[in-house]
């Protein structure tokens, strides 16, 4: 999903910023300070040796974020989705998630969560999904027909107009992309004879988002360019962390 600015005579600002030696990729686009709020949107790539499932689980584990993620500070899961159909497990569907920016600058809001695990479907082998949404979105960018399991009686998130009006951000859309697939190294890069297959996975994170308040949206400019990078940095060493250096 892609949000435009509704004056196209303006055209963001693109820098990119590619760091090879770690395989990272980090994309930016800002608005023009000076015009009209517009939504932002971050993005970062990285290529991990480790399975799609384990690293899928640790982006799913939104209660260990405080433990990892930058400015995150508090986690509390609100509501939790009926069980899948292929691992028969409950996920996150509703988090109440704190940030904090240094000086006692702190947010907290409330966030719906659509996670989508990696399974040996047609078409989804490998692949898994989290996304998260805030404030004026109108609904999940994932296939509806892969997250039955979060559909409930219970509709849209259990924020008040008052503690949406009252939050910095207009809209945050997050979205963890974690694709799998096979790597089997040169010769020479292990065993000469038989060269052993080792699983790898692309992970992919972008960050949408837009404030209410235009001076929030002035201000982050000179700092948000880092965050998506940071994010997928701080991720990289919890892997390392709990599968192990590779």
């Amino acid at each position: 999903m892609s949000l435009r600015s509704i004056r196209p005579a303006r055209v963001p600002v693109f820098q990119f910023l590619r760091a090879t030696h770690r395989q990272q990729h980090v994309r930016h686009f800002f608005s023009n300070p000076l015009g009209e709020s517009t939504p932002q949107i971050l993005e970062a790539s990285k290529t991990l040796p480790y399975a799609s499932i384990d690293l899928y689980n640790m982006v799913a584990d939104v209660e260990s974020y405080p433990s990892f993620v930058p400015y995150c500070t508090k986690v509390e899961v609100t509501q939790w989705s009926k069980k899948d159909e292929h691992y028969n497990r409950s996920w996150p569907q509703e988090v109440k998630l704190s940030v904090g920016f240094g000086s006692g600058a702190s947010e907290t809001f409330v966030s719906r969560l659509y996670c989508i695990p990696p399974v040996p479907e047609k078409g989804r082998a490998g692949v898994g999904i989290v996304e998260a949404i805030s404030g004026d979105v109108s609904g999940p960018s994932v296939n509806e027909k892969h997250i039955e399991h979060h559909k409930t009686s219970k509709q849209g998130l259990s924020t008040t107009d008052a503690a949406r009006s009252s939050s910095p951000l207009k809209l945050l859309r997050t979205q963890w992309h974690i694709s799998a697939f096979p790597f089997k190294p040169q010769p020479g890069e292990g065993s000469e004879s038989a060269p052993e297959t080792h699983e790898r996975s692309d992970v992919s994170l972008k960050i949408e988002y837009q404030f209410n308040n235009k001076m929030y949206e002035i201000m982050s400019q000179a700092v948000s360019g880092s965050v998506a990078g940071k994010m997928m940095n701080a991720f990289e060493r919890r892997a390392q962390e709990l599968l192990g250096k590779k």
